[in-house]
């Protein structure tokens, strides 16, 4: 018998095969005396689909004058995802694939590679649509980082510079 339970706000839709799914605008049950079980999974989309749009709203415009909030919005996101690692400059390379690769070793590629493609698919969702044109070529996240970085966080010395002057 299949039968589907909407938990919480009627967010996550249990079937009883054990299969998950988002529920889309269904009306919450009346409680029951049943115990309702969440799977990770699933809340884990649920809450990264949330968040996201929770972020979306703050886009990277190119101007320089909102790249520090920008970048820490965006830090704070990509950690909650636990994906934020792949900005790290001392992180080791994964070696290519070979024939001879441990079970280990293609999980922690696989997983690499997922975190990098989920991290530049958010940094590119937050761009302007200008800026997205410009980056959607690079295929790695600290490539579109690095630049961004290095164009902005100088944009900004090179004003505090200038009010140093004016001022003193």
């Amino acid at each position: 018998m299949e039968m589907k339970k909407l938990l919480s706000a009627g967010l996550i839709v249990m079937a009883a095969s054990g299969t998950a799914a988002l529920a889309v605008e269904a009306p919450a049950p009346a409680p029951t005396s049943e115990s309702f079980t969440v799977v990770a999974p699933v809340f884990g989309i649920a809450l990264a689909t949330s968040l996201a749009s929770f972020f979306a709203f703050f886009l990277f415009d190119g101007t320089g004058t909102n790249f520090n909030p920008w970048k820490d919005k965006l830090i704070i996101f990509l950690t909650i995802l636990k994906v934020s690692y792949v900005f790290n400059l001392d992180l080791p390379a994964i070696p290519p694939p070979t024939n001879d690769d441990s079970e280990e070793l293609r999980k922690q590629r696989a997983k690499r590679e997922e975190d990098e493609v989920l991290c530049r698919d958010h940094i590119l969702n937050t761009l302007s649509d200008t800026f997205y044109d410009l980056f959607t070529v690079a295929k790695n996240p600290r490539e579109i980082w690095t630049t961004l970085e290095n164009e902005y966080a100088t944009q900004k010395q090179g004003s505090y510079k200038f009010l140093i002057k004016k001022y003193f």
